[in-house]
C-alpha cells in the first residue's frame, strides 16, 4: 500500500495518535475511515463542521486533552472547513490540522495558510501522497510528545531526589544532562537535534531558518559506503560551526541541517551577503574521506525569515531551489502552494487537450555501438501544442508531475506503449521503454504492457525495460518477481540512471540485469573531471565482472565519446550521435 516510505517507521509514530476526521461525503468518509483506522490509535468521524466541533469539545471534556490530529474537508454543509479550523484554533491554537482539498478549492488555500495550516492532501485521495503527509505530521506530534515526556521525567526525578544528600544530587544532575543530550543532541555530529529545534522555535518570537541540504549526498553513500558518508556529515557540521557565534546549528534529518537565528532581520542586503558567504564556505571547505581523499561537497539552502511556520516555509524554499537548480532561495508567497496548484491545473488542461487531439507521441533516441552503428532505440514521451501556428514538442520534464497528480499518467503511458510497439513491430532494431519502481505496483500499466506483448508476440525478444534506479526501492522481492515475469516474454532488463539512487552492486547482482545505463551526470564532464572518470571506471570494471553490459548516456561531444570508448563502455547514447527521432 505504501511505496514511498517505510510503513513500519510511520506506524511506530502514528499508533499513539488520536484523530478527528470530518467529511460530508458518506462514501468517502467510510472508505477513508477504514484507511485511517489501520494507521492511527483512534479515529472519530463526523459528517459536517458543526458535528465535528461538538465532537472536538466532547472529546476534551471526556479525556482532558485534545485530539492529536484533525483531518477535515473544506466544503461542507452547516460549517465549512475554514470556519471549523478557526473555531478549533480559538479553543486550541496549537492544534495540528490536515486539510483535504479538491482542485477547485484553491481560492480557499491562501486563507487556510494564513490561519497556520501547512499540511494539505489533494482530493480525490491519493494514498502515496497522503501517507507522506501523515508521516510528516505524525513525526512532529511524536517528537513534541517525546519532549514533553522527557521533561516530565526530568521534573519527577528532580522532585524525588531533592531529599537526598549532596552526592546523590550530583548524580541526578549528571543523569539529567545525559537524558537531555540524548534528546537534544545528534549523536553522530554532536550538534543540536530536531527535537531541540522544535523546542527553540516554540520559545522564540522570531525564527530565521536556513534549511541546508547536502547535494547528491546519497551518491557518497553509494560509492564510498555509509561510513564515509558519516565522516562527511561530521565534517559538514564542523564547517557550519564557523557560524556558531551567530546561529544555533541542528541536524534534523539524514543529510539536512538547520541554522537558526532568533533575532529579527533588519537589513536584507547584509543578510543575503551572509547567505552567499555561507555557500562559499561550504564549497571551499576541505572535505576528506576516511582514506584521506578530498571530495567536493556543495549544498542547497532554503531560507525562511520570521515566518509563522518557519520549518514548513523553509522546506518550500528548499524544494523550489532544488527544482530550479538554485544555490539558495528565500521563502516568499510567490513560491507557496497556490502557485504549485495553479501550475498543475495549467498542465492538466494541456495534457487533456493533447490526449483528446492525438498529440501524445513517442520519439526514438538512437543508441549506438563502438562503431557508431545504431543497435537500438530508447522510447521517450512527448506531447505537442500549437503556438503561433507552429507545433512545439514538450518534454515530460514540464508536465509529468502534473500528469501523476491529476491521474492522467496511465493514459499517457498507455498511448506511448501502444504507439511505440506498433512502430517497432515494423522495425528490426531493439528498443527500450522506461518505467519507475512505482510503476511496478501499477497493475493497470503492467497489464497493458503484457497485453501489447501478447498482441505482438515477436517483439518481446527485442524489448528492453529500463527501470529507474531510485532510493524508493524497498521491496526487492517484488522487483525480482516483476523481472522474472517479463523475462518469460524474452524481455531484457536495464537499470537506468545508475549511480543516482540507493542501489549498489550487491542489489544489482540480485536483480541480474542485462544492462546498466550510467547516469549522465557522471558522463557529461568525464573528459575533464578526474573524479567522474574514476567513478565510471570503477562501475565499468565491476559490471564486466558481473557480465553486465554498460551504456553511457549524455555523450554530447567527441572528447566524451573517445574517453568512454577507451574505458570499455559497450554502447553509447547522446546528442553527439543524434537527437530523438520522430521515426526510427
Amino acid at each position: 500500500m505504501v511505496r514511498n516510505m517505510n510503513l513500519k517507521n510511520l506506524l511506530s509514530k502514528s499508533k499513539y495518535i488520536d484523530v478527528l476526521y470530518v467529511e460530508d461525503d458518506e462514501d468517502i468518509r467510510n472508505d477513508t475511515h477504514e484507511v485511517l483506522n489501520d494507521i492511527f490509535l483512534k479515529v472519530d468521524s463526523e459528517g459536517d463542521g458543526v458535528d465535528g466541533l461538538d465532537k472536538y469539545i466532547q472529546y476534551h471534556k471526556e479525556t482532558s486533552k485534545y485530539y492529536d490530529l484533525v483531518i477535515s474537508d473544506i466544503k461542507m454543509p452547516n460549517k465549512n472547513g475554514i470556519t471549523l479550523c478557526k473555531d478549533i484554533f480559538k479553543i486550541n491554537s496549537s492544534q495540528i490540522i490536515i486539510i483535504i482539498s479538491a482542485h477547485n478549492d484553491s481560492e480557499y488555500l491562501v486563507e487556510l495558510i494564513n490561519l497556520g495550516i501547512s499540511h494539505f492532501i489533494q482530493k480525490p485521495l491519493e494514498l502515496n501522497n497522503a501517507f507522506k503527509v501523515f508521516h510528516t505530521t505524525s513525526s512532529a506530534i511524536y517528537s513534541s510528545r517525546l519532549i514533553d515526556e522527557y521533561n516530565k521525567k526530568i521534573k519527577t526525578m528532580n522532585h524525588e531526589l531533592k531529599v537526598l544528600n549532596e552526592d546523590l544530587e550530583i548524580k541526578v544532575k549528571e543523569r539529567t544532562r545525559e537524558l537531555e543530550n540524548q534528546l537534544y543532541f545528534d549523536k553522530l555530529t554532536r550538534v543540536f537535534s530536531y527535537s531541540a529545534l522544535l523546542r527553540d522555535i516554540k520559545k522564540s518570537d522570531y525564527s530565521t531558518i536556513f534549511l541546508i541540504n547536502i547535494d547528491s549526498f546519497q551518491n557518497i553513500n553509494n560509492i564510498y559506503g555509509f561510513q564515509s558518508g558519516n565522516t562527511i556529515l561530521q565534517q559538514f557540521s564542523l564547517c557550519l560551526k564557523g557560524f556558531g557565534n551567530i546561529y544555533k546549528i541542528y541536524r534534523t534529518h539524514a543529510d539536512e541541517f538547520v541554522l537558526l537565528k532568533s533575532t529579527e532581520i533588519f537589513n536584507l542586503s547584509d543578510f543575503e551577503k551572509e547567505l552567499r558567504k555561507m555557500k562559499e564556505k561550504i564549497k571551499n571547505f576541505n572535505f576528506k574521506l576516511e582514506n584521506g581523499e578530498s571530495i567536493d561537497v556543495d549544498a542547497t539552502i532554503g531560507v525562511s525569515i520570521s515566518s509563522e511556520n518557519p520549518l514548513s516555509t523553509a522546506h518550500m524554499a528548499l524544494k523550489y531551489a532544488n527544482k530550479h537548480r538554485l544555490g539558495y532561495k528565500i521563502y516568499n508567497k510567490d513560491i507557496d502552494i497556490t502557485q504549485e496548484m495553479n501550475n498543475v491545473l495549467k498542465w492538466s488542461a494541456k495534457i487533456k487537450n493533447a490526449i483528446k487531439n492525438d498529440m501524445v507521441f513517442p520519439v526514438f533516441q538512437p543508441i549506438v555501438n563502438k562503431n557508431k552503428e545504431i543497435v537500438k532505440y530508447e522510447v521517450l514521451m512527448r506531447i505537442s501544442e500549437i503556438k503561433d501556428n507552429k507545433v512545439e514538442m514538450i518534454s515530460p520534464y514540464f508536465f509529468l508531475d502534473a500528469a501523476i497528480k491529476t491521474k492522467q499518467y496511465n493514459t499517457l503511458s498507455n498511448i506511448i506503449i501502444e504507439k511505440s510497439f506498433e512502430v517497432m513491430n515494423n522495425n528490426d532494431k531493439d528498443f527500450s521503454i522506461n518505467i519507475s519502481y512505482e510503476d511496478i505496483f501499477n497493475h493497470t500499466l503492467i497489464q497493458y504492457i503484457k497485453n501489447n506483448l501478447d498482441k505482438y508476440p515477436k517483439i518481446g525478444a527485442r524489448l528492453i525495460i529500463e527501470i529507474l534506479e531510485t532510493e524508493l526501492i524497498e521491496d526487492m522481492h517484488v522487483m525480482n518477481e516483476f523481472i522474472s515475469d517479463f523475462k518469460k516474454y524474452g524481455v531484457r532488463i536495464a537499470i537506468d540512471d545508475f549511480g543516482t539512487g540507493h542501489s549498489n552492486f550487491s542489489n544489482i547482482l540480485d536483480l541480474n540485469p542485462d544492462y546498466i545505463k550510467i547516469d549522465g551526470s557522471f558522463i557529461k564532464n568525464i573528459h575533464t573531471d578526474k573524479k567522474s572518470y574514476s567513478l565510471v571506471k570503477g562501475i565499468i570494471e565491476s559490471a564486466k565482472e558481473l557480465n553486465i553490459k554498460t551504456i553511457a548516456e549524455f555523450i554530447h561531444n567527441k572528447d566524451v565519446f573517445e574517453v568512454t570508448l577507451k574505458l570499455g563502455i559497450d554502447e553509447f547514447q547522446g546528442f553527439y550521435f543524434s537527437e530523438p527521432l520522430i521515426k526510427p
